[in-house]
């Protein structure tokens, strides 16, 4: 380098797919991503269509967590249905992950393909930051929902749209009498946790929570904050995988997610940091589950001392 050049950086507009755990993959790289390409603090923007209920901007307050990019104005832009290809590449396949000029931003970058299709994202060179830091003190969150509910557990079930298919395999009949032995054994509070959303679109939750002596109600009643430091201050975390929940075993909460069979089955442990696999993390699977396997599992998760934690 000759001496007096001056190192220019180059401001980026990237596309993201729109749920948190989308977002929180894409996290892990971009900082590894932002020094090789030699960008300035990128502009991210969610790349989804819209949804009446606002779920599609449901990643915005994680995103406002992090000071190393912006999001962009307007927050959210709908797909091209022209692209479709690139969209089937970038959420179910094992190819592209950043794909360059789409839809006149400069990239649009997605993990889900990968991990979809049975991949790991630490598998590339880019090197990943699983704990990007975030202004959230979910320590003193965490605290505050210990003094106010004691020794508790966190739910989040919710039975529509790709969970129809888990439901089926293992009805809330067999999730009721497992979480029922669980707490008796434990004498955990439970407490169930949603969006606003999930008060219209999951009806059968209150059914399952009817089932579960002592529920809690905290479904749309919590921010994002709030419900981060929910999770952190729970002894267990359990319920269907989803962004929400994979943040809990990422938090270093003790962590059991339920998943169907339409991925690999490594993609229950791809979606989540390598040092939470197989210590305060475990995911099952719906298809044949028994209630026995399903306690089991819980309790075997909940007696483990040795839990990695951040």
């Amino acid at each position: 380098m000759q001496c007096g050049t001056i190192m220019r950086t180059v401001h980026a507009r990237i596309l993201i797919p729109p749920g948190i755990g989308d977002s929180y993959w894409v996290l892990t790289k971009l900082g590894a991503f932002i020094k090789r390409e030699g960008l300035d603090k990128p502009e991210l923007t969610i790349l989804s269509y819209p949804c009446p209920l606002g779920s599609h901007l449901r990643s915005v307050p994680y995103l406002q967590l992090f000071d190393f990019f912006t999001l962009g104005d307007p927050v959210s832009v709908p797909n091209d249905p022209a692209l479709q290809d690139i969209y089937d590449e970038a959420y179910l396949k094992g190819g592209r992950s950043i794909f360059p000029n789409v839809q006149g931003f400069d990239y649009f970058m997605a993990y889900n393909g990968r991990i979809n299709s049975g991949g790991y994202i630490e598998e590339d060179d880019l090197r990943c930051d699983w704990y990007p830091p975030m202004n959230c003190d979910m320590g003193f969150n965490a605290n505050g929902y210990i003094r106010q509910y004691g020794r508790y557990a966190v739910f989040f079930w919710p039975f529509y749209g790709t969970y129809e298919s888990h439901v089926k395999d293992f009805p809330i009949e067999k999730i009721a009498e497992s979480l029922n032995r669980f707490l008796d054994k434990t004498l955990l509070i439970p407490i169930f946790v949603g969006a606003d959303w999930d008060i219209g679109l999951n009806a059968p939750v209150q059914d399952l929570m009817r089932l579960v002596p002592g529920a809690i109600d905290l479904i749309g009643k919590t921010s994002l904050v709030e419900s981060f430091g929910l999770l952190r201050g729970a002894e267990m975390t359990t319920g269907y995988h989803a962004g929400l929940t994979n943040m809990a075993a990422v938090f270093g909460t003790k962590t059991c997610l339920l998943w169907d069979d339409r991925y690999p089955r490594s993609t229950a442990f791809a979606c989540c940091p390598p040092r939470t696999r197989g210590t305060n993390y475990r995911p099952l699977f719906t298809k044949e589950l028994t209630v026995d396997q399903y306690v089991n599992a819980l309790m075997g998760l909940f007696m483990r001392r040795e839990v990695q934690s951040e």
